[in-house]
């Protein structure tokens, strides 16, 4: 998040940043501290189910190598996941 920005503003912010996409629909889903913080440094992640959003997603500006869509076990089986949280909370999102 940058100075005094919103988690909201910082969301819409970091999908037109890293997919071109705006949110219209979304709510907040979880709230996690980094299981790995000597490895990664000290945070706590936002977590937001987006419904609706205007754009087409496309990665736009390197930070990624690849941009899929999984349904919910794909992605739950995943073996490099950033974090060990994210199968139970896909799970969660159904």
């Amino acid at each position: 998040m940058e100075t005094e920005e919103t988690l909201e503003a910082a969301l819409a912010r970091e999908l037109d940043e890293e997919l071109g996409v705006r949110p219209i629909h979304f709510e907040k889903f979880a709230e996690i501290k980094d299981s790995n913080p000597g490895g990664r440094g000290e945070a706590v992640y936002n977590l937001f189910v987006v419904k609706s959003w205007l754009g087409e997603p496309e990665m736009k500006n390197g930070e990624h190598s690849e941009l899929r869509w999984f349904p919910i076990e794909s992605a739950c089986a995943l073996r490099d996941l950033a974090l060990t949280e994210y199968p139970d909370l896909f799970r969660r999102i159904r």
